[in-house]
């Protein structure tokens, strides 16, 4: 919770300077801190828990008005860490919930980048960064990043909309990523056909589109999946 809660029970939704200045003191002593470990403060000194700690206190919807300090806050974590992936995904949900389109397609790539290997398949890379200490399972480790892929890739098509940005081949490359794991997935099929659309693929676009209305209606009926038949026409 905030300072101003734990030491004069005040709740103060916005952070204020004396947050910061106990956010910044944290950081200072990330790697020190562990080293005090008692038996009456055992698990509160762990490196996991005070990453935790401040992930909680930089995810405050308020922090909007500190946005450019918070993110400077998760890219100290990022590096104190060791480029811990909970905290780089938590960066990014925030980048692109505030809408600062660059810094959040730009942290993606890095991200993407870090998982998929050139000198390797798919199925590889992803094998080399799954870790049974704390992903829960295979399969959810798979779809999950199939699932990032998408959301970014559909970030794009939203911004592209909007205006002109220079995104269009990575989030191609992004989409198509997401249905090398789940190539029947009528969500992302739509994704990339609207992206095809885009990049001046018409053709694609439109047979692309159709396995996505096909798929949905199979699963939703042809009442739900008449958004997918919109875009199709439109196409």
């Amino acid at each position: 919770d905030n300072f101003n809660f734990i030491v004069f029970g005040t709740k103060v939704d916005t952070p204020n300077s004396n947050d910061l200045l106990a956010i910044d003191y944290v950081l200072r002593y990330y790697k020190d801190i562990p080293k005090l470990i008692t038996a009456e403060y055992e698990y509160q000194f762990q490196a996991d828990f005070l990453r935790d700690m401040i992930l909680d206190a930089l995810r405050r919807n308020t922090n909007s008005q500190n946005l450019d300090k918070i993110v400077s806050y998760y890219e100290k974590l990022y590096q104190l860490t060791g480029a811990n992936d909970i905290v780089l995904k938590q960066k990014m949900q925030v980048l692109k919930t505030n809408n600062y389109a660059a810094e959040y397609l730009g942290a993606f790539t890095a991200y993407f980048d870090s998982y998929v290997q050139k000198d390797k398949s798919l199925i590889e890379s992803l094998d080399l960064r799954f870790n049974k200490a704390y992903d829960y399972g295979w399969i959810e480790f798979k779809n999950n990043f199939a699932n990032e892929c998408n959301v970014a890739a559909w970030f794009v098509v939203e911004q592209q909309k909007k205006e002109n940005i220079k995104a269009l081949p990575d989030a191609i490359k992004w989409s198509e990523t997401s249905l090398m794991i789940e190539k029947d997935n009528y969500f992302y099929l739509d994704t990339l056909a609207q992206l095809y659309y885009l990049n001046g693929q018409k053709e694609l676009a439109i047979s692309t589109q159709e396995k996505a209305l096909d798929g949905a209606t199979k699963a939703l009926g042809a009442e739900t999946a008449a958004e997918f038949k919109v875009v199709l026409e439109k196409m």
